[in-house]
């Protein structure tokens, strides 16, 4: 098992700092170079990275390259165990004032069921950990998301896809205490007013100072959902378009302020900030476009104490019309920060981190006590990163390997269940979508999906399957 003083102790985050190679990728700021937020032609940023200084208006982003210590080819991973539910996907994980670490998931195929899963201690061990099915009989669940409130109270939101209707219900579920019984959970189907498909990479589902819940939906555009109270009562919640388009959005809570990365398809990541009555499009504050992202990658947002904002994604792949300087940034992840007057491109610095491909397959990311934790899936692993300060340093960074297709396949031989009549050509489970929670004693907890790619002797193409699931602690 990782010991706590490798990555974190109590919040404080006390790093084996990771150092850079001291080469960097030539690209910087997903943004032209050099341009303001307000300015013409292709997304304005904070300029193109070269490694040194940091990205303020038409200034280089600090570059970064790959960090070496603890990197992902590192020892094998410890402390991580199976969840055996086929088709587990859509973890969502989150840790209460008292220790306890709670997660909720889909899995099954069909019917399918959502599972909420709780452990207090020793979460390493899977036998330390107790679940329960919270939903079942339903031909398909999706898009399970979880909060918990500062009066520790748990908030769920997953959906239904009910034959009969032919469309996908919301419901909304919460539990208090004794939430490994039935008895402690309540539920209520919202689809009156919480209607379709929700957002489900970069924390869709976030609750504020007051214990209000707001809910990224997809039915129109990007929309609201919120509840400010009592939410198993369908009046207490409502919903508006806030955006008439756009995708990959993710958000973060701040006192009781929204803050809100989203692509704005146009090649494009924007910021946006809300600070009251924020199912109504009139109340949000957005950028100019600032930064290249092609649409497919996660993106991660979190907001400190004192409002300094962080926005990490992979760029994936820019358009070839995009400057040479950003389109060197292809493929890899990137990490910006901005304290004040965030509207405007200048005001944004940032480094490239890590190697490529990381975040390419999920990307989460949390602050807690002034430190940010991310964890970023590729297809090869998982790893997690974190930072106390001085954050646009690669050398201030540590990175822990979580796990990775090697151990995966150790743990659970993917041939005998690959289907294939007899031993199959090649096997192999390979990461998706991993979160991140963090205890108040300084502990990190991860959970990720896995899928099976499969060729059998004979076939000409390979085949994904679905998989099961993976749970990381760091204590």
């Amino acid at each position: 098992m990782i010991g706590r003083s490798t990555l974190l102790v109590g919040l404080g985050f006390i790093l084996i700092g990771c150092s850079g190679n001291g080469s960097t990728g030539a690209g910087g700021g997903s943004a032209a170079g050099g341009g303001s937020a307000a300015g013409g032609g292709s997304a304005a940023g904070g300029g193109s990275a070269a490694g040194g200084g940091s990205a303020t208006g038409g200034g280089s982003a600090t570059g970064g390259g790959s960090a070496t210590g603890g990197g992902a080819g590192g020892g094998a991973p410890s402390g991580v165990f199976t969840i055996t539910d086929i088709g587990f996907s859509y973890p969502a994980i989150t840790a209460t004032a008292d220790g306890t670490v709670h997660l909720i998931y889909t899995s099954g195929l069909n019917p399918s069921v959502v599972t909420y899963a709780q452990c207090k201690q020793n979460c390493q061990l899977a036998s330390a950990w107790t679940r329960l099915v919270i939903e079942s009989g339903t031909p398909q669940t999706d898009h399970a998301r979880l909060v918990a409130g500062t009066d520790g109270r748990l908030h769920v939101l997953f959906e239904l896809w009910t034959s009969s209707v032919n469309y996908y219900e919301t419901m909304y579920a919460t539990c208090a205490s004794n939430c490994t019984t039935l008895a402690g959970w309540a539920k209520t189907n919202i689809t009156t007013v919480v209607g379709g498909r929700s957002e489900w990479r970069g924390y869709p589902l976030v609750i504020d100072a007051n214990n209000r819940l707001s809910a990224i939906m997809k039915n129109s555009g990007i929309e609201l959902a919120t509840c400010a109270s009592n939410c198993t009562q369908v009046a207490n919640w409502s919903m508006g378009q806030i955006r008439p388009n756009g995708s990959r959005s993710a958000m973060a809570a701040q006192g009781t302020t929204l803050h809100m990365v989203a692509h704005d398809n146009n090649e494009s990541l924007v910021y946006r900030t809300c600070a009251s009555n924020c199912t109504q499009a009139t109340s949000w504050t957005e950028s100019a476009p600032l930064f290249v992202h092609d649409a497919y990658p996660a993106t991660a947002i979190s907001v400190s104490a004192a409002g300094r904002i962080t926005l990490v994604y992979n760029q994936g792949t820019a358009a070839s019309g995009q400057p040479a300087a950003v389109k060197a940034q292809d493929r890899k992840l990137l990490v910006w920060e901005c304290a004040s007057n965030c509207m405007t491109a200048a005001s944004w610095a940032g480094m490239i981190y890590g190697v490529e491909g990381d975040g390419a397959e999920g990307l989460a990311l949390i602050e807690a006590g002034g430190t940010r934790a991310l964890v970023a899936t590729q297809s090869l692993d998982v790893k997690v990163k974190a930072c106390a300060s001085n954050c646009l340093n690669v050398a201030s960074w540590g990175e822990v390997l979580v796990d990775n297709t090697n151990a995966m396949n150790t743990a659970l031989d993917p041939k005998p269940l690959s289907g294939c009549s007899g031993t199959p050509a090649f096997a192999s489970w390979y990461p998706k979508e991993a979160v991140i929670a963090a205890t108040p004693g300084g502990s990190v907890a991860v959970a990720h999906l896995t899928t099976m790619i499969r060729q059998c002797v004979g076939s000409p193409s390979s085949t994904t399957l679905p998989g099961y699931g993976r749970v990381a602690f760091l204590p």
